[in-house]
């Protein structure tokens, strides 16, 4: 995923996606970390400034967990530079 420097808030600049092997699970995804961006359904968008100047680097840890039960998760870490 690229991040455009100055995009506007709400701007989407990615889509995650996850295999479950289990047929039939749904899955959700995530984001506890604080940063600039947030997970809107399985879309990426922008919750703040994105200033190269202020911040050189954003690390973003998505998660995916399908509606098992119990419920299985994974998480991802993306860094962007």
């Amino acid at each position: 995923m690229e991040i455009p420097e100055n995009c506007e808030i709400g701007t989407v600049v990615g889509t995650l996606s996850a295999k479950d092997v289990d047929v039939g699970q749904n899955l959700t995804y995530s984001s506890s970390d604080p940063s600039n961006l947030v997970v809107v359904g399985d879309k990426v968008k922008v919750t703040g400034s994105i200033d190269y100047e202020q911040m050189t680097s954003i690390t973003f840890r998505a998660k995916a967990t399908d509606d098992g039960h119990p419920p299985r998760a994974v998480s991802s870490i993306l860094k962007f530079h």
